[in-house]
């Protein structure tokens, strides 16, 4: 009876520990249309048209994480020019908020204004930054809060 015990309890305990280590789902977002850019263009998220590796980043102007992690992804975009693309999706309630924020950090990616967070929601992420790596024709890779998670997962993408 001991040892039966005792086999039920390593059993269940493996089974716990390696449900702890599962990683989330990715999850398939269907495209999103109706939206803008910051800058009033219309705009659709919509991850299976990727032509490369794209690497989207959920953003606000009074994020302060934000504003740290903007000058990192800058240089990605500067150092990976024509290997990786960059999308911006903007949370602000308002698109005005965003140019400030994009003069200060010269970002030259679109960014889509979303400040109904649908995009957000689609993907189940919660708060920014968040950052979403997907492959060309949009299989999502990865997924994380600052650039230094994501970083090997870019570099395997574009097949470094």
């Amino acid at each position: 009876m001991k040892r039966t015990l005792c086999v039920f309890l390593v059993v269940v305990l493996s089974v716990a520990v390696t449900a702890g280590c599962a990683s989330a789902p990715a999850v398939k977002a269907d495209p999103i249309v109706g939206l803008s850019t910051v800058d009033g263009q219309p705009s659709t998220f919509d991850p299976t048209s990727l032509q490369k590796p794209t690497l989207v980043v959920f953003w606000a102007s009074w994020c302060v994480p934000c504003n740290k992690e903007a000058p990192h992804i800058m240089a990605l975009r500067k150092e990976l020019s024509g290997q990786l693309d960059v999308l911006g999706v903007n949370v602000d309630t308002e698109s005005e908020d965003a140019a400030p924020f994009v003069a200060k950090y010269s970002i030259d990616f679109t960014s889509i204004h979303d400040p109904e967070l649908t995009i957000s929601d689609a993907l189940g992420l919660e708060g920014t930054p968040s950052l979403v790596l997907y492959a060309a024709g949009g299989e999502e890779l990865a997924r994380g809060r600052a650039l230094e998670e994501l970083r090997s997962e870019v570099d395997k993408a574009l097949g470094k």
